[in-house]
């Protein structure tokens, strides 16, 4: 029964995805949708693998529908030799859709885990889903008042409109864009049709969720247990299934249609998926706002209804601090351990207002004692794990203070990934609940993280001293 279950959630994943990934609606959102409700019994990394492997079965579908314009090969004619082999047109088309996916493969590969720590946000999906809705609809208002389209057919599209829809995908790597939506809003207003636009869009997608999927199976490993295989089967059947259905929907529909429909039903969409969030345990989680929108006077109250053993001066101060100016710091706001300039490269906007300290507001005061930098942190960091709050600032045109009671921190974790080794930088997880508040602190010094880590743990645990014995040198042979 628990087989049959689990067979039937898989279905209805393979039935969105399908859906979904061809229309303009952004796929992402309606997976996170649909996961709040019905959720596999199978481990993360399985479920992780699923969601992009299933994406194999959409992939088969286009490959299926679209094989006379995909297949590169013919029998050659009598005399005609080895480039005989080869329809040129097909060959010309599969360079174009290299072309195009060069650039989001530049952006997204480097700059994963910080889209991945920043982007992947319900806020931040809400947005997308609202302005390419937007989008769609002052594009299709223009084209309606316009001149037909000059590109009618994928063939006619040349290598540099490939690169400038190229240029468009990088787009769908903010969560809630939508890749097709963006390489076919791409495509309109480089004067392509819509038939061609979405055609193109399709081809794109080959490459691309190929070598996901790929990844993703690699990461997992190749040794699956009857059900997983059961399951994942399930799914991508039902997603190439669907999609055949899907993709021949859509493509009749644009033909008497424009987009206009996606752009409200994207608006529409972003009511029901705004309260949706992921957490840094990809747990889906409700969001909870206790204000939304407030002046400065009804965001000081709430924060001292919030946090009553603070008093008027002191939740000043923590407004202060996350609005503080990127040029000049207000000398009453708390000194934080910052992100170096050495790893400047690694978050362009944001470095130079990221930071992390505690306070200790009980004692009447929530300032720190000296701002600390880099390597000179190392000698001074446990004075900004005594206090009884945790702040976390970051953001850059949207500024983020989070603000957790440090008795409220059950774990303190560090992380590396490829990129931060090459800068020489880490990060610090304060592990917290289930909720929507990021306790993540990226791109510290290693040894500073250590620090750190070891200095909560001790402060979590209630041990005296905060700071670490130095292991006695030793001289001599032993």
């Amino acid at each position: 029964m628990n087989l049959l279950v689990e067979s039937l959630k898989a279905l209805l994943f393979g039935i969105v995805e399908g859906i979904t990934e061809w229309l303009p609606i952004s796929s992402t959102g309606h997976m996170i949708l649909l996961d709040e409700f019905i959720q596999l019994q199978m481990s993360d990394a399985f479920k992780s693998m699923f969601e992009v492997v299933i994406q194999l079965g959409a992939i088969l579908a286009v490959v299926l529908l679209y094989f006379s314009k995909l297949w590169p090969f013919k029998m050659p004619k009598k005399g005609e030799g080895f480039v005989g082999l080869f329809k040129m047109d097909t060959v010309m088309l599969w360079l174009k859709v290299v072309i195009a996916i060069l650039p989001s493969a530049i952006v997204g590969i480097p700059f994963d885990d910080w889209m991945d720590a920043h982007l992947h946000n319900g806020p931040v999906v809400a947005a997308m889903l609202i302005l390419y809705g937007v989008a769609f609809i002052l594009v299709e208002k223009r084209q309606n008042t316009h001149r037909r389209a000059r590109i009618q057919n994928v063939e006619l599209i040349d290598m540099r409109m490939a690169l400038m829809i190229g240029l468009f995908q990088v787009l769908s790597l903010v969560p809630g864009t939508s890749r097709s939506g963006a390489t076919i809003l791409g495509g309109i207003l480089m004067g392509c049709s819509r038939a061609a636009a979405s055609e193109f869009s399709f081809f794109l997608a080959i490459p691309t969720m190929a070598g996901a999927s790929l990844i993703k199976v690699l990461k997992f490993g190749l040794s699956f247990t009857s059900e997983e295989l059961i399951i994942l089967a399930i799914g991508c059947v039902s997603a190439f299934v669907v999609s055949i259905i899907a993709i021949k929907t859509f493509m009749g529909y644009i033909k008497r249609h424009s987009f206009t429909a996606f752009g409200w039903y994207r608006i529409k969409m972003t009511i029901a998926g705004i309260g949706i969030e992921k957490n840094d345990n990809q747990k889906v989680v409700t969001r909870n706002v206790a204000l939304p929108v407030g002046n400065k006077q009804e965001t000081l109250m709430v924060l001292r209804l919030l946090l009553p053993a603070l008093d008027e001066v002191q939740a000043q101060v923590l407004l202060d601090t996350a609005n503080g100016s990127l040029k000049s710091q207000k000398p009453q706001v708390p000194a934080m351990i910052v992100t170096p300039s050495s790893a400047r490269w690694m978050d362009l906007l944001t470095w130079k207002r990221n930071g992390v300290t505690t306070v200790g507001y009980t004692a009447g005061s929530v300032q720190a004692t000296t701002r600390i930098d880099s390597d000179a942190a190392r000698s001074s960091v446990g004075e900004h794990t005594r206090g009884d709050l945790l702040l976390i600032r970051g953001g850059y045109f949207i500024r983020t203070l989070s603000i957790v009671p440090v008795s409220r921190v059950l774990s303190v974790s560090r992380g590396q990934g490829p990129l931060q080794r090459a800068f020489g930088c880490a990060s610090v997880h304060f592990g917290t609940v289930p909720g929507p508040v990021r306790t993540l602190m990226m791109h510290l010094p290693p040894r500073i993280c250590e620090d750190l880590v070891w200095l909560m743990t001790v402060r979590l645990e209630g041990i005296e001293p905060y700071y670490r014995v130095p292991e006695p040198v030793l001289s001599g042979r032993p």
